[in-house]
C-alpha cells in the first residue's frame, strides 16, 4: 500500500509541476536591455503584480527573461550607474492596455548623467 501512496504522490507532483510550466505560456516575459552607454547595476523593475531584480548589465547587454503576470509597455524601474541612482517613475497607467502574453524587452536609456531620470522603450 505504501508503494501506491508513493506512486500517487509522485504522479501528483509531476502533474502540478507540468501545469506550472504550462502557465508560463500565459505570462508576460520581460528582459532588460542596457542602452545607457554605461554599465548599470542594481536593476529593479516593479509591475502591477510582480517585482524583479535583474542584477547588473554591461553597456549593450541584455538580461534573461523574467515572468510577470501583468505588465504594461513601461514600468517603475531603478538602476545605478557608478553609484548614482536613476529612476523611471510612471504616474499612472490610465489609457494603457496590458501587454499580451509573450516576450518583450525594456530598453533602458538615459539622456544625461547629471539627471536622475531615465527612459524606457518597449522592444521585442
Amino acid at each position: 500500500m505504501k508503494n501506491y501512496k508513493l506512486l500517487f504522490g509522485l504522479m501528483l507532483l509531476a502533474f502540478s509541476l507540468g501545469s506550472q510550466s504550462c502557465d508560463k505560456t500565459k505570462m508576460v516575459l520581460i528582459r532588460i536591455e542596457n542602452a545607457t552607454g554605461h554599465a548599470i547595476t542594481d536593476i529593479f523593475v516593479s509591475a502591477p503584480e510582480d517585482d524583479h531584480h535583474y542584477g547588473s548589465l554591461g553597456n549593450g547587454a541584455t538580461s534573461d527573461y523574467k515572468a510577470y503576470e501583468k505588465a504594461y509597455r513601461y514600468a517603475f524601474c531603478t538602476f545605478r550607474i557608478d553609484g548614482d541612482e536613476f529612476t523611471i517613475q510612471p504616474i499612472d497607467y490610465v489609457g494603457e492596455s496590458l501587454l499580451e502574453p509573450g516576450k518583450y524587452t525594456y530598453r533602458l536609456t538615459i539622456s544625461d548623467l547629471e539627471s536622475p531620470w531615465a527612459g524606457m522603450e518597449l522592444g521585442d
